[in-house]
């Protein structure tokens, strides 16, 4: 299987993945309520300007942490901004 099938084989199963997943670093599109939806932890980042409200307004209800922009990010902020 090319590795774009591997792919579509983890799409197809997100729920899955997402059920088994202790905590998700994502972006703050429309994922972010999914991830909320399976009440799975996460750290969301803004890779586009619209995703920015998105990102803010869960860090603000406590549903995610909002972990900014890429140029924002730091991986040395993790273990502070997490709680498993």
């Amino acid at each position: 299987m090319s590795s774009s099938g591997a792919r579509d084989a983890e799409r197809a199963n997100m729920p899955a993945l997402m059920a088994w997943a202790d905590l998700a670093i994502a972006g703050a599109g429309v994922t972010s309520y999914e991830l909320c939806y399976m009440g799975l932890p996460s750290m969301l980042l803004i890779v586009a300007e619209n995703q920015r409200r998105t990102a803010e307004r869960l860090s603000e209800l406590g549903m995610a942490v909002n972990a900014g922009t890429s140029r924002e990010f730091r991986a040395g902020g993790l273990p502070a901004n997490c709680e498993l």
